[in-house]
C-alpha cells in the first residue's frame, strides 16, 4: 500500500492533460501534482506555473528519476506510448496511459506485461466507463434488464478541422479509429461484459486525411453469445450527437448524449419494456476524469482496480485494429484471445 498522498507525474503537456488530467489530480483524494515532462521546455514550464506544478523536465528520463514521482500519466501523441510507457515501468512509477495504448498490438502487450512484472498498477485513460449513465446501462444490462441481449449500436460523430495532425500524422495514429473508434469499442465491451469475436468493416478517407486512414467508419462486431454491434465513428460532423442503443429479448435501453459531455446537452438514458419508457439515469456533474483518477489512486492503495485496466485497453485496441483490417481488405477479420489474457 501506498501511503498518502500520491505523487503524479505528466508526461505530455497535452491538451486533454491541461483540460482534464491536471485538475482531476489536484482535486483528487490522495493525488498531487509533483512534475511534468515535455519534449518543449517552454511549454512543460508554462504548465507548471499555470498548474503550481514544483518541476518541470526537458525529458521524460529526467521526470522518471524524481522519487517524489509515484505514478506517471501518459498523454504524448499515439507513437510514443510503448517507449514511454516501459521507461516508467522500469522506473518503477504506475501508469495511467491515455488511449490507444500503443499503434501496434505486440507493443500494447509488452507494455501491460512490463508493468505487471514489476507489481505496478496500469490503467488506460477510457474515461466513458466513468460516466454515470454508462455505468447505469451496464447494471441494467447485467441485472436482466432487458433479458437476452440481441443487438447494440453506438454512434459517436464528431468534428476534427482539416490540419489536424489527427488527419494527417500517421506516424502518430491518425485517423478516426485510433481517436474515437477505441473509445466506443471499449464502451460497448464494458457495458455488455462480453469479448467480441469477430468484426465486418466500411471505412471512408477525404482527401485531408493521410493515405489509406480512414475519417469515418462503420463496423459490425459479432459478440460472445451472438449479439451483434454496429459501432460508427467520423471525424466530419460539426452538428451530430452521440447515442447507444442496447436491444434486448425482454426491453431496450437507448442513451442520448452519453459519450461525450456537451453544454445544455445532459446524457439521459432510458429504458423501455412491456410499453413502458422510464428514464433511468441522467449524467452527473461530477468529471469522470475526476473519478478516474479517484479509482486509480485507490488501486495504487491498494484498495480496488482501475476503472479500466490495461488489459482492457490492449482488449479495445485489438477491436480497431481488427476493423481496420476489414475495411481495408472487405472480409470479415477474426478477434482471437491469443495474447490477450491480460486483466
Amino acid at each position: 500500500m501506498v501511503a498518502s498522498p500520491i505523487g503524479w507525474g505528466l508526461i505530455g503537456a497535452s491538451n486533454i492533460a491541461r483540460q482534464r488530467i491536471a485538475g482531476a489530480i489536484q482535486h483528487s483524494n490522495h493525488g498531487r501534482l509533483v512534475g511534468i515532462a515535455s519534449h518543449s521546455p517552454s511549454l512543460a514550464q508554462q504548465f507548471a506555473r499555470d498548474f503550481n506544478i514544483p518541476f518541470s523536465y526537458a525529458s521524460v528520463a529526467d521526470l522518471l528519476a524524481n522519487p517524489e514521482v509515484a505514478a506517471v500519466y501518459v498523454s504524448s501523441t499515439n507513437q510514443h506510448h510503448h517507449a514511454q510507457v516501459l521507461a516508467a515501468a522500469a522506473a518503477g512509477k504506475h501508469v495511467l496511459c491515455e488511449k490507444p495504448l500503443a499503434t501496434r498490438l505486440e507493443d500494447a502487450i509488452e507494455m501491460v506485461a512490463a508493468c505487471r512484472a514489476r507489481g505496478l498498477v496500469m490503467g488506460t485513460n477510457h474515461h466513458l466507463r466513468n460516466a454515470t449513465t454508462v455505468r447505469a446501462i451496464r447494471q441494467r444490462i447485467a441485472d436482466g434488464s432487458i433479458g437476452e441481449t440481441l443487438s447494440a449500436m453506438v454512434s459517436q460523430p464528431i468534428f476534427i478541422p482539416e490540419k489536424e495532425w489527427r488527419r494527417t500524422n500517421y506516424a502518430a495514429g491518425a485517423g478516426v479509429s485510433f481517436d474515437i473508434l477505441v473509445h466506443s469499442a471499449d464502451a460497448i465491451r464494458f457495458v455488455l461484459g462480453r469479448e467480441p469475436v469477430e468484426v465486418s468493416a466500411i471505412g471512408r478517407s477525404s482527401p485531408s486525411m493521410a493515405e489509406g486512414v480512414h475519417d469515418a467508419i462503420m463496423a459490425v462486431f459479432g459478440f460472445e453469445g451472438g449479439a451483434i454491434a454496429q459501432l460508427y465513428a467520423d471525424f466530419n460532423t460539426p452538428q451530430a450527437r452521440n447515442r447507444i442503443e442496447i436491444h434486448g429479448s425482454e426491453g431496450s435501453i437507448v442513451g442520448a448524449d452519453v459519450l461525450g459531455k456537451a453544454p445544455g446537452l445532459p446524457g439521459r438514458v432510458s429504458l423501455r419494456r412491456k410499453g413502458v419508457e422510464e428514464e433511468i439515469a441522467v449524467e452527473s456533474d461530477t468529471s469522470r476524469y475526476l473519478v478516474g483518477i479517484n479509482l486509480f489512486n485507490a488501486a495504487i492503495r491498494g484498495e480496488g482496480q482501475p476503472a479500466c485496466s490495461g488489459g482492457d485497453g490492449i482488449r479495445s485496441l485489438a477491436m480497431i485494429l481488427a476493423a481496420e483490417q476489414a475495411a481495408r481488405t472487405g472480409i470479415r477479420v477474426p478477434i482471437g484471445n491469443e495474447g490477450l489474457e491480460f486483466h
